[in-house]
Parts: C-alpha cells; structure tokens; sequence
C-alpha cells in the first residue's frame, strides 16, 4: 500500500463529496499509520459531516495533542463543539484560531453564531463586523447582522444589511424572504410582493413564501390570485394550518362559506388549539344563519382563550341579531374589557343602543370608536345614519359619504364624472336606486 497515493486519493474523494470511499480509505491508512495527525484531522471532519460529533472531537482532539500550532484543527475542533451544543468549548477553540492567525475570517464568524446562539449579541454583533473588516465580500456576516437587527427590532438596520448580503450575493434565498417579510409588515406590499417572487425563483418549494404572498393579494382583493399561492403553499405542507385558516378567510370573502367551514376544520384538524379558526368557523356559520352552532364554536375560541374580544363582539352579534340587546350589550362591554381599543366593540354597542331608541348613547360609542380609528368607515356610516335620523342634515350627508369606504357598498363605476351639484342645463343626468327599495327617488320633473 502507498500511503502517499492513498493519502491523496482519500483526500480527493472527500472533497468530491465522495465521503464513503474516502472514510474507507482514511481507516486503512491509520491502521498502518495511527498518528498521522493530517488523516485524523479529515477522519474528524467526515465524522462531523456525518453528525457523529463525539467521534470528531475525539479524532481531532488527537490532532491538536500532537500539535497545537493547526489552527485549522482547533477550527474544525470549534465547529464540532458547536454543532454538538458544547458552546464554551466552541468559543475556546475558534479564539485559539484567532489567536495563531487573527486574520481567519471563518473563525470570527462561527465564533459570531455561537455567541449569538447564547444571546450574547454585542459579542456576534463584533464578530460578524471583524469578518467584514477581514473580508468585505463575505455576504454571510451581512446577514447575520442583518437578522441580529430584524430580532431586535431595528427594521431599517436589518433591511440595509440583508441588501448588502444580497450585493454580494443575489442567491441568498433567506435574505429576499426576510425583506419581504420586513416590508410587508411595514405595509409596503408590492415591494415585499416582488421580493417574496424572487425568494420563490430560487426555491420554489418555500410554505412560508407562498403563503404570505397569498396574503398580500388578498388584501389587494386579488382573492382568486390569493386562493392559488395559498393552494400552492399546502401542495408543499399538507400539514400548515395557518395556509387553511387563511384560505378559509379567502373563500369567507368571496362568500363561499361551505368552503371556508372546511378549510377552518382542516385547520383545527391540524392544530387543535388555534383558536383563530374556532372564532372564524363561526363567524361562517353565522353566515349562514346557524347561529346555535356558532355561538358553540365562539365559546370554544374564548375556551381557549378567555381574553378573545372578537369572541365576545360576535356572541354579542348573534344576540343582537336575536332581539336580545341587554345580553349583546353584556359581550360587548366584555369585548371592550378584553381589548379597549376595540373600535368594532364600541360600534356594535352605539348600534345596540340604537336599536334600544337610546340615541345619545349611541352616538357616545359611535364617537368612542372613531377616536380609535378616525378612519373606520362603518362607524362614520352610523353616525352619518343617527345624524339623519335626528334631522342634522348638513353634518349627516357629509358623514354618509364614507359609506362608499364600507365593504357592504361599493360605488357604481361609470365613466362619466360623479354629478358635483353643478348647473346641468341641457345636460342629462343619471339617477340609480343605491341600495335597494326603501332608498329609491323619484326623477325630478
């Protein structure tokens, strides 16, 4: 046997990859040479690769004896102690490395994950920006630092830093995902659209990509778009509740509420505790008028969660609908105690106190609401309806234009310009019924 060739030989297939042919070959060179600190190195290595961690340090430890000058041994030393979990040893061995040779970038930038694995995020933060003092180029320290920022909140910081990760290397799948992510909950949707498509032209096979992008159409009201990410995302996770709940949620918009039962069963399947899909179930079998199996499943989401207001706002809902108004007054005060800046609790109490005739009550949570979010137009279409109501015309009509901002109604589209109260002699002016029988006027003669 040539230990040389076979030497050489083993290396080479362990650098193709080959790591059976060359794990053979490094046993039968230490049967013949059991000291020969550069195939127990590789003999550690391979065994790391393989996850046998003990086995690597073992092997490596054996290297470092003989000589504690490689500090590529104490590197690969380092690497097994941490992917084993044996952090502090990890830390020893990497600043050993640092310590022979300061300018091993590799050494910084594991010693970086380690640290940040043990929270320790000053001493990453250090690390990752030594790597990119050694080394300007190397993108993973880029994004280290860049999901340091993301965890701590510093959105912007995180954005520049998976950018300059991206400069350097326009395939990190990871980093385009967490933009996205980023701008997305920033609510810049057709910028985390577009990099959420650029994270699935480089692995089409991401859930998670799919599923928030589904989101963003959905709130573009691009239900059918929506439907097929999301369909698209359980083609590749069977078992991912949230994409069921959300494309119950899409179906529910479209008023396909068969459909929506049973994604938000599937989900429950899934995850028995999401009690999300509880609430939701049945605010789609009220829907549909089932209202006894609804007020069943909106017990069960406060079962499991005893603070849900939306919960509450909906059982309120039902006995409304029911004529029972002191018991839905009850839930939805427990709404509004559950989440005080509920503006949809505030609402349906001034609509309940409206059907009651206590009109000044009703405006009172009408106003509450809208002092929560001054831009909810369902509550600034009940103001603008008590309003005229109690005949305060000029401020009544003025508020009735938010109803255009309501999902029940949506404006007619015509081309031709809305009439602006303007002299229309010699012109012709279209009049339509709005919203049904009872808004109907007559043409003016």
């Amino acid at each position: 046997m040539n230990i040389d060739k076979s030497i050489q030989l083993a290396f080479e297939h362990h650098q193709k990859g080959n790591l059976k042919q060359a794990e053979y070959l490094y046993k039968k060179i230490l049967k013949k040479q059991p000291d020969n600190t550069a195939v127990l190195h590789m003999f550690g290595v391979i065994h790391s690769e393989y996850g046998n961690y003990e086995l690597a340090i073992k092997y490596i430890k054996k290297v470092v004896q003989v000589n504690s000058a490689d500090y590529h041994a104490y590197y690969n030393l380092g690497n097994a102690f941490r992917l084993s979990g044996r952090s502090e040893e990890a830390i020893d061995s990497y600043r050993k490395v640092i310590q022979m040779n300061p300018y091993f970038a590799d050494a910084y930038q594991n010693l970086g994950i380690v640290f940040q694995s043990r929270g320790e995020v000053d001493e990453a933060i250090g690390c990752f920006q030594k790597v990119i003092q050694i080394n300007p180029d190397f993108s993973p320290a880029y994004a280290n630092l860049a999901n340091i920022f993301r965890d701590r909140g510093q959105f912007d910081e995180a954005i520049t830093f998976y950018q300059r990760a991206i400069e350097r290397n326009p395939n990190i799948t990871e980093a385009y995902c967490y933009l996205a992510l980023i701008h997305q909950n920033k609510g810049k949707l057709d910028e985390a659209m577009g990099y959420y498509q650029k994270a699935i032209e480089l692995n089409p096979n991401i859930t998670e990509s799919y599923c928030n992008l589904g989101i963003i159409h959905q709130k573009k009201g691009r239900l059918d778009e929506a439907i097929a990410c999301y369909k698209r995302a359980i083609e590749l996770d069977p078992d991912h509740a949230n994409t069921y709940y959300n494309l119950g949620t899409v179906h529910q918009d479209k008023g396909e509420f068969d459909k929506a039962i049973s994604c938000y069963q599937k989900a429950i399947q899934l995850a028995p505790g999401f009690y999300n899909a509880y609430s939701n179930l049945g605010n789609a079998l009220r829907e549909k008028g089932q209202l006894d199996e609804a007020m069943a499943f909106y017990q069960k989401t406060i079962d499991l969660n005893p603070g849900h207001a939306g919960a509450f706002c909906n059982i309120g809902l039902i006995f409304q609908d029911r004529g029972q108004l002191d018991q839905a007054i009850a839930f939805y005060q427990k709404a509004i105690e559950s989440n005080p800046n509920m503006a949809t609790g505030f609402n349906n109490m001034g609509t309940a106190f409206q059907d009651k005739g206590q009109l000044d009550d009703a405006m009172t949570f009408y106003q509450k609401a809208l002092q929560i979010d001054s831009y909810y137009a369902v509550a600034h279409f009940h103001v603008a309806l008590l309003l005229l109501l109690t005949g305060d015309f000029k401020n009544g009509w003025k508020e009735y234009e938010w109803r255009w901002k309501t999902k029940e109604l949506c404006p007619r589209d015509f081309e031709q310009p809305l009439w602006d109260g303007s002299d229309i002699t010699g012109r012709t002016i279209l009049l339509y019924s709005e919203q049904g029988m009872g808004d109907e006027k007559g043409p003016l003669l």
